[in-house]
């Protein structure tokens, strides 16, 4: 039930990502338990003089942590995705409004608003996962989200996994889990 956040930084790079869904529900709950992942958003479309602060209060004013925190909620509140994205390995989700968070709003660019203030993500898209430093005895996923153009959330829309899979193989060619903000759109 702990809500924490973490910013990592990288050579070229911030990552924002969440420190408790894989936390146990209980204090007697085995080790692992919770939602069993951690989420993150890694990007560098972020401005230069953030690089230098080093508390996650800093980023709370930027799309990266308001996107992580959504989501976040999200996983919490339907209980848990981690079945559908070993299943599945990557996941789409809708997050109506967030356009508007103060946050967000003159942020992101336009052309990844949807209809109403949608924001799409894609949920665990391939790349290399940033190296937490964690014991190899926790079993959690790190899953990355990336921001989907309001056009891939439409394709994704009609075509249901095969969108998916098309965006996702966009993604692996260009930018990888990377949030670039002036990256193409896969359609």
């Amino acid at each position: 039930m702990r809500q924490a956040y973490r910013v990592v930084w990288r050579p070229s790079s911030i990552v924002v990502t969440t420190d408790g869904l894989a936390d146990p529900f209980r204090d007697d709950a085995p080790r692992g338990a919770g939602f069993e992942m951690e989420l993150f958003v890694e990007t560098a479309s972020l401005p230069f003089d953030l690089m230098a602060q080093s508390s996650v209060d800093a980023f709370k004013h930027y799309w990266p942590f308001a996107v992580v925190e959504k989501v976040a909620d999200l996983v919490a509140d339907v209980g848990g995705v981690r079945a559908d994205l070993d299943d599945l390995e990557v996941i789409s989700a809708e997050l109506p409004g967030l356009a508007e968070h103060s946050a967000v709003k003159g942020q992101i660019p336009d052309r990844f608003i949807a209809e109403g203030g949608t924001l799409g993500v894609l949920i665990g898209a391939s790349g290399e996962i940033p190296d937490f430093s964690l014991p190899p005895a926790v079993p959690i996923r790190f899953a990355s989200i990336v921001l989907l153009t309001a056009a891939e959330l439409e394709h994704i829309r009609i075509h249901e996994n095969s969108g998916r899979e098309r965006v996702l193989a966009h993604l692996a060619a260009t930018t990888g889990h990377l949030c670039d903000l002036n990256r193409t759109s896969a359609v």
